[in-house]
């Protein structure tokens, strides 16, 4: 009897055990998401004609991405512009066209209003957006975007530079990496189904976030519609901040376009990139990425070092022409020599008609520091003086000729009786204001160079100077000098 009972029990177990996986598998084939499009359509006489209706979905979007790829700084950059393309609208999409803009539906129209700026309330201005905060360190945040719910990491989370075409996704453990223009911007979190957060970095360098699940009714949801005569494409939602296309009547440069899947419509006020062919973008977490274009852009290469700082020489593309790429901001994956570099970014933000990139560090080439201060005893033996006597030795192991950038500074001081002298600068130039020299050097292959800064610092006995230096002949970096008073 008793084993009677067992077998039952077996049998209804494995019915419960279907019964679920059934249930499963209708979960993934029913998107709990799909809802529903009602029109109302007011005609005056009866039609029979093919109906195409054209909506806005906040589950849509794109962002741009760029590859670099720099052979040798002698020979042509490869631009390849690129469309991540994201939908979870809970209906997949198949052999459609696509077309992605820098329109920003959710942007704001109205211009801001000026406020009464009132010294006596003790307020900040109203136009201060936390200026004096600390910058992040390299403008680069890590991640981790969890579950409320269970904890765990969730996958093709949008993290958003808010107001820009700058964004991101999460990977398959959670984690994401963006790179942010500046310390005073928003993140945005969204995932269809959950809570979107915004969050603002302030100067932190990591952000971990929880998303909540998001229980507001079907009819509680937004939709914004609006009609066109014909509709030939899915048209995303792009997340630029504001797009200004400049045209120059006289290029310098002629822009050489290698390989282009797209058709650019420049607008009033935003860029359409129609993408060439039929494409699937499923209802799903993951992105799909698009070639756009690939540009031979004019570039121009300098490299930069500031020794005392950092002993490291870094590589910078210039490029003369991007206002006629139509560029928005977006990550840069850097490749050179055919070895990945890592991350950058663009920002369009700038109105300089050159844009710079970095390109990273050139072990290439080198650029040594040396103080000969101590080797001059006598001159520093007053008490009222003290002379600072630097070498630098820069060498260019590559075969090319570079353009180098060689960064330093001196003191300056705000006081009559604290003079700073400078004694030999040779070809470098010096703001006074801020006391930073540089030399604008260019090298042969595998040509070396060497160049000397000295200056002398003249104080009265009451005062004391104090520059911090490594002990080793070789010195890095002067951390600071403080004055005070005996």
């Amino acid at each position: 009897m008793r084993s009677q009972a067992k077998q039952e029990v077996s049998k209804y177990k494995l019915k419960i055990r279907s019964i679920e996986d059934q249930l499963d598998y209708k979960k993934e084939v029913i998107s709990p998401e799909a809802g529903f499009l009602v029109l109302e359509i007011d005609v005056e006489r009866d039609i029979l004609e093919k109906l195409e209706v054209s909506y806005f979905s906040k589950n849509a979007s794109w962002w741009p991405s760029y590859d670099f790829r720099i052979t040798k700084i002698d020979q042509p950059l490869e631009m390849t512009y690129m469309a991540n393309v994201s939908q979870q609208t809970g209906e997949d999409w198949k052999d459609v066209s696509l077309v992605v803009s820098s329109a920003n539906p959710l942007q704001t129209n109205r211009p801001p209003e000026m406020q009464v700026w009132d010294l006596s309330s003790f307020q900040k201005a109203p136009f201060d957006k936390e200026k004096n905060q600390t910058p992040i360190n390299g403008n680069t945040i890590n991640g981790r975007v969890t579950s409320a719910e269970g904890g765990e990491g969730m996958p093709g989370v949008s993290v958003l530079v808010s107001g820009t075409t700058i964004g991101t996704s999460t990977d398959i453990n959670g984690d994401y990496q963006i790179e942010a223009p500046d310390r005073n911007v928003e993140l945005t979190y969204s995932f269809i189904g959950l809570k979107t957060q915004n969050i603002k970095v302030r100067n932190r360098s990591e952000i971990n976030v929880s998303l909540h699940p998001n229980v507001q009714k079907l009819e509680e949801v937004v939709v914004v519609g609006y009609a066109t005569q014909s509709v030939s494409a899915d048209y995303l939602k792009g997340t630029a901040n504001g797009v200004e296309v400049r045209k120059r009547k006289e290029p310098r440069y002629e822009l050489k376009t290698i390989e282009s899947h797209i058709e650019v419509k420049s607008k009033q006020v935003d860029i359409e990139f129609e993408v060439k062919g039929k494409h699937d973008v499923y209802s799903k977490p993951d992105k799909k990425t698009v070639d756009l274009i690939t540009y031979q852009p004019e570039v121009s290469y300098q490299y930069v070092c500031a020794p005392r700082y950092d002993p490291n020489v870094f590589l910078f593309a210039y490029l003369n022409n991007w206002d006629e790429m139509k560029l928005l901001s977006g990550q840069v994956n850097i490749f050179y020599e055919g070895v990945y570099k890592g991350k950058t970014l663009i920002d369009v933000t700038s109105i300089s008609d050159t844009l710079k990139i970095s390109v990273g560090i050139d072990q290439s080439v080198k650029v040594e520091y040396e103080d000969l201060s101590k080797q001059h005893s006598k001159i520093n033996s007053s008490k009222k003086k003290r002379l600072v006597d630097l070498t630098y030795r820069i060498k260019n192991n590559k075969a090319e000729k570079i353009n180098i950038l060689l960064n330093d500074q001196i003191p300056i001081s705000y006081m009559k009786q604290l003079e700073v002298e400078v004694l030999d600068k040779g070809s470098a130039s010096i703001e006074k204001k801020t006391g930073f020299v540089s030399w604008n050097l260019h090298l042969n292959g595998r040509e070396i160079a060497n160049k000397n800064l000295s200056y002398m610092i003249k104080y009265p006995e009451k005062i004391r100077v104090e520059i911090d230096c490594l002990e080793s002949n070789f010195c890095k970096f002067i951390a600071h000098y403080s004055i005070g008073y005996k």
